[in-house]
């Protein structure tokens, strides 16, 4: 299996997940530092780092060579995450860089998983990353009202309450 996970506190909450559960082989593309040595101890993991130049603020790798990287492989599932989700904008981020990044890694992936807490819902951030068309499943907590749920729900999205 080969997933990517992005720079967020949540994705690096599913890489502690697979940390501990990883009892298989798999592989994890990621741009982020934290989750790289989140991952870095566990054997059954192969850990790929995109390389780049390094967003401080998120400590993730950005630019040309993180976006260019991820070309090389064929991503199953993407876990990315957004600092806005909306029916009408998509899904959306606070800076260009990460956005472009977000971008690529959505474009070359199978199968999209959001990660979008229940602020997230109904805001549009700075940059557009993709439409929601592009999502497959939503990966959310329980603050969100049905009523928003069941937008993307009515688009086949599959909406997991974690």
């Amino acid at each position: 299996e080969v997933i990517a996970l992005d720079a967020s506190t949540t994705a690096l909450q599913v890489a502690h997940v697979l940390k501990e559960s990883a009892k298989s082989t798999i592989v994890v593309i990621t741009h982020a530092l934290k989750v790289v040595m989140q991952l870095a101890d566990n054997a059954n993991i192969t850990v790929i780092s995109t390389g780049g130049v390094l967003d401080r603020r998120t400590m993730s790798f950005i630019g040309p060579l993180a976006e260019n990287a991820l070309a090389s492989y064929n991503i199953k599932k993407a876990f990315v995450s957004c600092k806005g989700l909306t029916i009408e904008e998509g899904i959306t981020e606070s800076t260009d860089g990460q956005a472009r990044f977000k971008a690529q890694l959505i474009k070359g992936s199978k199968e999209i998983f959001i990660l979008a807490d229940h602020e997230k819902f109904g805001k549009a951030a700075l940059a557009t990353v993709a439409p929601v068309t592009v999502v497959h499943k939503i990966i959310t907590d329980k603050g969100s009202t049905e009523e928003e749920l069941n937008r993307f729900r009515s688009m086949g999205i599959e909406v997991v309450i974690a």
